[in-house]
């Protein structure tokens, strides 16, 4: 989809957008494909940088909200158009990172929120990461991100992306997404 398409659910925001969200509402949205422009996520106006994100619109079917940087599951029985729980162990198959864009509360249980696949996110990390270093999910903290020096087979199919700069200990760094799993 281009990115001067209007979508139907603006980024950092939700189908539902704090209301009751039921499990039917917007079904035909999920798996909406589309292509925003990289922007701050603390001011919309202004640009990350040149390129673009590729977001898909899902259904948040965990048990809890999901929040802004976590990186999350695919449903088994719907891939690419709903969302499982966060990721837990370092070989488990990443479909892409909540919105950075959405409050801290996140998305609600059966709410319709953006999943970026591709390009730049803020995502919660599990430790200091260098740039230029592979990142998996974690499989100590779920949700969260961590780097992996050597890693199995099984742990190369599963990268969720690459750090774009060195974060020391903080719990949250820069990292460019290039997610396998996701159908866009």
């Amino acid at each position: 989809m281009a990115e001067n398409s209007v979508a139907p659910v603006e980024r950092g925001g939700t189908f539902f957008e704090g209301g009751t969200a039921d499990a039917d509402g917007g079904v035909h949205l999920e798996g909406l494909v589309h292509v925003f422009p990289d922007s701050d996520p603390d001011d919309r106006i202004k640009r990350r940088s040149g390129g673009n994100v590729v977001c898909i619109l899902v259904r948040n079917t965990h048990s809890a909200a999901v929040t802004p940087g976590q990186v999350v599951t695919w449903e088994a029985a719907h891939f690419g158009k709903r969302t499982d729980a966060p990721c837990g162990t370092l070989a488990e198959r990443v479909a892409g990172v909540v919105d950075d864009h959405l409050p801290a509360a996140g998305a609600a249980v059966n709410d319709l929120y953006w999943l970026i696949v591709r390009g730049k996110a803020d995502v919660v990390n599990d430790g200091g990461i260098a740039a230029d270093e592979m990142l998996f999910a974690s499989g100590t903290t779920a949700g969260r991100i961590i780097k992996v020096a050597s890693p199995s087979g099984t742990q190369a199919c599963r990268q969720i992306g690459t750090a774009i700069a060195t974060v020391a200990t903080a719990t949250e760094g820069t990292v460019f997404i290039d997610v396998n799993g996701g159908p866009a």
